[in-house]
């Protein structure tokens, strides 16, 4: 084993334990089961790296040591192990919709073999043909797996631990018992793949339905929101603009009670908490499309570095139209 190898091997040993052992879990999941500890040690090493810099950039800019930077270091630390964790779930999802999209067909396959006179085990190695994607390539291993020490319906069975879809899992235990049991296996496939292609169906439908929704989102987040908060910095900055020729004041205050403490309000810390909301509302709206559209607000993190950028750009596009329209106001 090389030394960058062992390096990497080994930063996995600075991190939670649960942690290692669910990106793990969802490695096999998506496929990448092999040298996932050396993946794993890399994005440590460069969240490491971060916090290292984040120590000694100021003394090598300022010529002291200072600590005030270090939660920026930390924060990096935990933005490549979420990356990482997320990098991994999708390519776990795109594995569970690629088995699910293929599967009534291959269960249409499989009967039809059978119902030629081929053997369940020669029906389903024949059904494992390369265009249907993973779920061929686990079918493929199963029959391989047979063909040794484990039992044809325990290597099926097996494919749950590989693709994490309830689905397929259920489908493969369905097959399972069957066999066991002697069961009609052709015509149990032609009706699992028709209701799997009836449920399909309904999911798309829903889907349809709901892009009204979506669509409502996207113009609250990225047009509604943003004209909105251009509007009020403006008004802020009228403000300013008359109190200090008014010679009362060099910025706009307002009182806010005793929770106030002599806080003074901006525009320039206008702009800079629009932007942090901004984010967030962008960030939340990405994960109610996920739940819209798949069920499970994971899903929608993958909008989340789209949304954010196109808000922050449409709100400085929205305070550049704002003061030019109103600029015989000020």
């Amino acid at each position: 084993m090389r030394l960058r190898e062992r390096l990497y091997i080994s930063m996995t040993n600075i991190m939670p334990k649960k942690y290692v052992e669910s990106i793990s879990k969802m490695a096999r999941f998506a496929g990448e089961e092999k040298n996932i500890r050396q993946w794993l040690g890399s994005i440590v090493l460069l969240g490491v790296i971060l916090i290292v810099i984040s120590i000694f950039l100021p003394f090598a800019m300022y010529g002291s040591y200072s600590f005030k930077y270090l939660p920026f270091g930390i924060a990096g630390l935990f933005l490549c192990a979420f990356l990482g964790y997320a990098l991994l779930y999708f390519k776990v999802q795109a594995r569970v919709d690629e088995a699910e999209n293929y599967l009534p067909d291959v269960l249409q396959l499989i009967a039809v073999n059978l119902r030629a006179g081929l053997t369940p085990f020669a029906a389903i190695k024949i059904a494992g043909r390369g265009e249907f994607g993973c779920l061929a390539d686990e079918l493929r291993q199963s029959t391989t797996k047979a063909l040794g020490l484990e039992s044809f319906s325990q290597s099926l069975l097996c494919i749950k631990d590989k693709i994490d879809s309830p689905v397929v899992e259920r489908v493969m235990k369905l097959i399972s018992t069957s066999l066991m049991t002697g069961g009609h296996l052709a015509g149990l496939l032609e009706e699992l793949s028709n209701d799997i292609r009836s449920t399909q169906g309904l999911k798309r439908e829903m889907i349809t339905k709901t892009k009204t929704y979506t669509a409502f989102i996207l113009f609250t987040i990225l047009f509604g929101t943003p004209v909105l908060l251009a509007i009020s910095i403006h008004f802020v900055t009228m403000i300013t603009v008359m109190t200090t020729q008014n010679d009362m004041s060099g910025s706009a205050q307002f009182d806010l009670g005793f929770m106030s403490q002599g806080m003074t309000i901006t525009p320039s810390f206008l702009i800079m908490l629009s932007v942090i909301m901004l984010s967030v509302t962008c960030l939340l709206a990405s994960m109610l499309m996920g739940v819209i559209n798949k069920g499970n607000m994971k899903y929608g993190l993958k909008y989340a570095p789209f949304l954010i950028p196109a808000g922050i750009l449409m709100f400085t596009l929205a305070r550049f139209a704002v003061t030019n329209l109103f600029a015989t106001l000020v």
